[in-house]
């Protein structure tokens, strides 16, 4: 260390003076470091206030006491007279996600009769929200029905009766808000002839591209009646806010700037610190060794000796030589800049290690060397992703991939894979963490190594949606971004059957000059790409020789000789056959753009869609049935 910065740190010690802290301090900075919890949980889940196990760590509310099975350690919630459900989440909403099936039942056990209230229209803590989404069964009035269970279906292991409910019967989203209100029971559809549901919480996670999830269960919000005490009293910095489904209900929620649960008997609120900060009188909260004694400046002087200090360093600092963006590669410095960037988690080395399990071979997702590597994991709550390695020893480059990790981070599409988070090591490896999909991918499906085959309009809606993301990444976006050299392997499917383009296909660590980099493709390189996934999925395999073997059979009309066959050619009626000349065509005009120039992909989109719209319009009962598909 120079001599400047050395006489620098000692005349500022000698300047910080260390009184004893008066005890009324030291209570109060004890406090604000220390939230008081019980720290309870039950079957994997934390319970936060003011919830509890124990009476001793809540309010005395008997509506926020929870029960812990001893047998298989779920979290269970009393709703007076009759209900008593499992517990599957709190959300970051600050809601619960209840299990309400039966499984005893016989025949659907997510099928409940709209008559049935557990025990919520009598409640003053608990209510309904709007972010449900239900199937009604049996109903002999369908102006109830709306549009939007496209995306919901049977999960894996459910089992159901009268052609499995909960893939059929009439959608309506509690956010529709025409028919039922807050407050209202589910009783109110019986008004329309209905008699049962099944219901799914959509899940509005604030992940920063705008989409949502469903899961199984009835989204509730808790509340307390307003002047209720009983130890749910705000804390001090907090303040009180209305609920959105409880009737004259309100929660503590702690001001801008302070963290905590809001409640005076829970964490309270307090300003966030960092893992080495402390929390001074003021609750003003700082880091590193000034933070552990506050810098008084006894006089005029002392600040005028600091101001030349200052001075000094500055010219210090301004005669060395500067080396270009050489914080760049500083792994202090990087993990700001890339969490910033991507608004992503930042993992550490040892979580993705234990993830991937010491990054396997064969967990590894792509074997080419040139494209760097891909291995896939599962985190310690479960999520599934993709973890990309890039070796980056360019300065430069690294800013370009950045970049390009930033675009990833703000795409909104639905059929573009998330960056979830981000690694970076001091051996300027800088890990990459995407969303990943257990149900493998198109290339998979196609060669019939995952699930029973897909049908040809799950074909056509899977293009669609890829066209609809390439689109999206040419021309709906500030900076056009183009995918190189896109497969059928680089498609994910989720348990919908909805198209997800891997992330770690838009950052690639490819050695060009001895440094890491990601290659741009044209527009017509793109077309071209996505015209071959397109015959692809016609044939059900790889096209093979395409100038010599498969555009002579479609230039002579012979497509039963080219399509997969277990989409039955023969069995396709005239309507279908129609569209599959049509989806021949934009396989042409795909492959023909690097000649000719050939169509752009909002052209695609549109030609598909009509497509996709003509075969809803068609009879598809011929066609190989997926909906048992594992």
């Amino acid at each position: 260390m120079s001599p400047l910065p050395l006489f620098l740190l000692s005349l500022l010690a000698l300047a910080s003076p260390s009184p004893s802290p008066s005890p009324s301090a030291s209570a109060s900075a004890t406090k604000a470091t220390i939230p008081k919890s019980c720290g309870e949980s039950c079957g994997g889940l934390s319970i936060p206030f003011p919830f509890h196990l124990n009476a001793s760590c809540g309010p005395s509310v008997p509506a926020f006491r929870l029960a812990c099975s001893a047998n298989d350690s779920t979290l269970r919630l009393s709703l007076p007279p009759t209900s008593d459900l499992r517990v599957v989440a709190f959300l970051p909403s600050g809601s619960l996600l209840l299990d309400y099936s039966s499984p005893a039942a016989a025949c659907d056990r997510w099928y409940a009769d709209v008559n049935r209230s557990f025990g919520l229209d009598s409640s003053h803590f608990f209510a309904v929200t709007a972010d449900n989404l239900l199937r009604l069964y049996d109903c002999e009035d369908s102006s109830i029905c709306r549009a939007g269970c496209d995306r919901i279906g049977p999960l894996a292991g459910d089992t159901g009766c009268e052609g499995n409910r909960t893939d059929f019967g009439c959608c309506y989203p509690l956010s529709d808000g025409s028919v039922w209100k807050v407050g209202n029971r589910f009783s109110v559809f019986a008004g329309f002839g209905c008699r049962g549901f099944s219901s799914w919480a959509v899940m509005r996670y604030a992940s920063g591209d705008g989409t949502a999830t469903v899961e199984r269960g009835i989204e509730v919000e808790w509340a307390v009646p307003r002047g209720y005490g009983n130890g749910t009293e705000c804390a001090e910095g907090a303040v009180v806010v209305n609920a959105t489904a409880v009737r004259q209900g309100v929660r503590c929620a702690c001001a801008p700037g302070l963290v905590g649960d809001g409640f005076a008997g829970g964490a309270g609120c307090f300003k966030p610190c960092g893992n080495d900060a402390q929390v001074e009188n003021d609750r003003a909260c700082c880091k590193g060794i000034f933070c552990k004694k506050r810098v008084v400046v006894i006089a005029g002087v002392l600040l005028s000796v600091f101001i030349l200090l200052m001075t000094a360093a500055l010219c210090f600092c301004l005669r060395r030589p500067i080396k270009e963006n050489m914080s760049d590669l500083d792994p202090a410095c990087l993990p700001k800049i890339i969490g910033k960037a991507c608004n992503a988690r930042q993992f550490t080395y040892k979580e993705l290690n234990e993830a991937t399990k010491g990054f396997e071979e064969e967990h590894k997702l792509v074997v080419d060397i040139v494209d760097g590597t891909v291995h896939s994991g599962k985190l310690g709550d479960g999520t599934l992703v993709a973890i990309q390695k890039l070796k980056c020893r360019s300065k430069k480059n690294l800013r370009k991939i950045l970049h390009r990790a930033e675009l990833l981070s703000r795409s909104s599409h639905g059929n573009i894979a998330r960056i979830i988070g981000f690694c970076f090591e001091s051996d300027n490896t800088l890990l990459i963490v995407h969303e990943h999909f257990s149900n493998g991918t198109l290339e998979e499906h196609l060669q019939h190594e995952r699930g029973n085959g897909l049908s040809w309009y799950l074909r056509i809606n899977i293009a669609s949606e890829i066209a609809s993301a390439l689109a999206y990444l040419q021309y709906e976006i500030s900076t056009p971004s183009y995918i190189e050299d896109l497969k059928t392997s680089d498609i994910l499917l989720d348990i919908y059957y909805s198209a997800k383009i891997a992330g770690f296909k838009f950052l690639k660590s490819g050695l060009v000059n001895g440094s890491c980099s990601y290659v741009v493709s044209r527009d017509t390189d793109v077309v071209y790409d996505f015209g071959l996934i397109l015959l692809e999925l016609i044939m059900g395999s790889k096209p093979g020789n395409i100038s010599e073997v498969v555009l002579p059979k479609i230039d002579g009309r012979k497509f039963h000789e080219i399509l997969d066959p277990y989409l039955r050619f023969d069995n396709h009626l005239p309507p279908q056959r129609e569209q599959l000349e049509k989806v021949v065509g934009v396989v042409v005009q795909c492959l023909s753009s690097k000649e000719n120039g050939g169509p752009c992909m909002v052209d695609i989109v549109k030609e598909l869609i009509c497509i996709l719209k003509d075969n809803m319009g068609s009879s598809s009962r011929v066609e190989p049935a997926l909906e048992n598909a594992n």
